[in-house]
């Protein structure tokens, strides 16, 4: 999703489309704080990364879920990725080595910061 427009409902609604995996759809979609890279989390259990500008997908899927993915969020500073799961738990990953360190059990409707 190319940065130099402004996204609406549609173009938001066929990017998640076109990222849809096998094993189900996005669920939850954020930009980082810089507007470089979005995370979308999948009913696949997965967290993928995505150039916002190229759409190319950066790295392999981040897994640790064991359930559909609820909800992502960047940290205000860019440096923490927390994704929710039907899973109950909440995982804080760094942004750029990609890995999680704080899973944490909760009952989880969405996550933020």
């Amino acid at each position: 999703m190319s940065l130099d427009s402004q996204p609406g409902p549609d173009s938001i609604a066929d990017w998640c489309c076109s990222r849809q995996s096998s094993q189900g759809p996005v669920r939850s979609v954020a930009y980082s704080p810089d507007r470089q890279h979005i995370i979308s989390g999948s009913g696949d259990r997965t967290i993928r990364i995505w150039d916002a500008e190229t759409d190319a997908a950066v790295g392999e899927p981040l897994e640790g879920h064991a359930y559909t993915m609820q909800s992502t969020a960047y940290s205000p500073d860019g440096q923490h990725i927390v994704s929710g799961s039907q899973d109950h738990t909440v995982h804080v990953r760094d942004a750029f080595q990609h890995l999680s360190i704080q899973p944490s059990p909760c009952d989880l409707i969405r996550a933020g910061f």
